[in-house]
Parts: C-alpha cells; sequence; structure tokens
C-alpha cells in the first residue's frame, strides 16, 4: 500500500439506497498526521507501561523527525495570536511575540507583550498579565513543562511557577503599552531533556484578565488545526537547534 503524505484530507463517502432519495454521500475531513501521532502515542504509552525506555525513545525519535514542517529558527519571531480562552480583545489591546534562543546550557526566551489591561493575580498567575513558555522534549505530552512568568515585584525577580520544572531565571519591565519578559531556561529544568537534540517541541501562551474575562492567545505550530489545543504537545512548533 503506498505511503499517504501528511495532511488534511476529505473523503466522501457515496452509497444507493432503494427509497426515492437516491445517492447519498457524507464527507469527512481526515487528518493524516494526526493518525500517525496517535499511532506513536500508543508505542510510546505501552513501552512506558512495560518500562521500555529504548522504545520510548524510538517512538519519540520517529514522532520528532516529523516536525519537519513546523520549524522554528533560533531568534525567529513568533507571534501569539491563536485564541486558546476566552474572547478575543480589540485590535492593539493584547499581543505578544516570542524569540527563542537555545544555547549550550539552555535556552534563553525572550517576550514583548502588549497589555492594555495589565493587572497581576498572585494567587493564579495565568489568571492575569503573565507568559506561560511550554517544552515537551520527546513530542509526548508525559515530558510537558510549563513554567508561568508574571511581571510583578523587583525586575530580576518576576513571580514563576511550573508543573513539572526545575529553577529558572528571568528579568522584566515595563514597556509604554506592556511588559518584556527575558527568561532562561536550563536544559536541566525540563523534564525528559535529552542529550544531543536537535528539535525540541515548545509553544508559548500570552494571559490577561481583560473587561471580558480571562483571555489566553497562543502561537500554535505553523499550518496546523487549532481548534482544539488543549493542552497537547502535538501542536507545538518545533525549535531547531541551529
Amino acid at each position: 500500500m503506498p505511503k499517504i503524505p501528511a495532511g488534511v484530507y476529505t473523503i466522501v463517502l457515496a452509497y444507493n439506497t432503494r427509497s426515492d432519495l437516491g445517492i447519498l454521500s457524507s464527507k469527512r475531513k481526515v487528518n493524516i498526521e494526526s493518525l500517525s501521532y496517535e499511532t506513536l502515542q500508543q508505542r510510546y504509552d505501552a513501552a512506558q507501561k512495560a518500562n521500555r525506555p529504548t522504545a520510548m525513545a524510538k517512538a519519540s525519535k520517529e514522532l520528532l523527525a516529523r516536525w519537519k514542517n513546523r520549524r522554528v529558527k533560533p531568534g525567529q519571531i513568533c507571534k501569539l495570536e491563536t485564541l486558546r480562552f476566552g474572547k478575543k480583545p480589540e485590535a492593539g489591546k493584547l499581543s505578544a511575540a516570542v524569540r527563542w534562543y537555545p544555547g549550550k546550557e539552555g535556552i534563553r526566551v525572550e517576550i514583548d507583550v502588549a497589555d492594555a489591561t495589565f493587572s497581576i493575580n498572585p494567587k493564579a498567575l495565568h489568571m492575569g498579565s503573565s507568559i506561560s513558555l511550554f517544552f515537551a522534549p520527546s513530542g509526548f505530552d508525559d515530558t510537558r513543562t510549563r513554567f508561568t512568568i508574571a511581571p510583578s515585584g523587583d525586575e530580576d525577580a518576576p513571580l514563576i511557577e511550573t508543573d513539572k520544572g526545575g529553577p529558572i531565571k528571568a528579568l522584566w519591565k515595563r514597556t509604554e503599552d506592556g511588559y518584556r519578559i527575558t527568561a532562561s531556561v536550563p536544559y536541566s529544568s525540563i523534564k525528559g531533556h535529552p542529550k544531543g537534540w536537535t528539535l525540541v517541541p515548545v509553544d508559548a501562551i500570552v494571559n490577561s484578565m481583560t473587561p471580558d474575562g480571562r483571555c489566553a492567545l497562543m502561537a500554535g505550530a505553523p499550518g496546523q488545526p487549532v481548534d482544539k489545543p488543549g493542552n497537547s504537545s502535538r501542536f507545538y512548533a518545533g525549535l531547531v537547534r541551529k
């Protein structure tokens, strides 16, 4: 059976009936890449359950090889403009641009944010002005690490929270229309980070509490479906090392 290239395809099913309806047809979109992801996810989960790290690494390597059409180069501007949560504000009220710079010891991330409703929620950082950074070295959700940074406190000590990650350093400052954050994320602080990596899935979300409630905008991988992004790393962009 020939290999079908990855992409979204429309399948049309048509069948005859014995009624006066004649020929009925049904159209359905199928994402070939999603099917491949699900298959590899099953292999990865089975290997993890059986404690077979070699098989886990093999599934991860095969998955990461498929990120070739969704790459982000070091220093490339990634705009956060895909609605993740809430109601999208008016133009100019909330926007962000992220740049990723892989280094020898870790990844430096620079984020410029325009936020017309700047506010901080110290008890729940994502419910106020903040940035969330996501890393998934294996390509699967079990290695997904989140860091949320809020521009509050001393400029060299913003508020930071994480789910699975280790310590990171960050700086922040207010700007004319929002704020700027620079974060240094050591590879050792990213769960499941492999040595000698060439690509790691990443994403970022800008959060704000607007007059219409909480709003979150994400980067989303170029050319990928974003109707139900959730937290799945399958929608992340692939950061290349060089």
